[in-house]
C-alpha cells in the first residue's frame, strides 16, 4: 500500500514539475516580448540602428522574471 502511495506522489510531482517548467518558459517569453517592445518605444533611434543587443534584453527579462518569482515566494500568507 505504501508503494502505491509513493508512486502516485512521484507521478503527481513529475507532472507538476513539468507544468511549472512550461509555465516558467511562457512567462519568460512574455516578459522578453515586453522588454523588446519597451526598448523599441523608449529608444527608437538605437533600435533602428541595431545598437541594442539581444543579450541585454534576455538579461533584463531574466532579472524581471527572477525578481517576480522571488517576490511572490516571499509573500506573507
Amino acid at each position: 500500500m505504501a508503494w502505491g502511495f509513493g508512486l502516485k506522489a512521484m507521478f503527481v510531482t513529475i507532472i507538476a514539475s513539468f507544468f511549472l517548467v512550461i509555465m516558467g518558459m511562457l512567462y519568460f517569453m512574455f516578459t522578453l516580448w515586453i522588454v523588446k517592445v519597451g526598448a523599441s518605444f523608449i529608444l527608437p533611434e538605437m533600435w533602428n540602428a541595431g545598437k541594442i543587443d539581444g543579450s541585454y534584453m534576455v538579461i533584463a527579462a531574466a532579472l524581471i522574471s527572477a525578481g517576480s518569482m522571488i517576490a511572490s515566494s516571499m509573500q506573507r500568507q
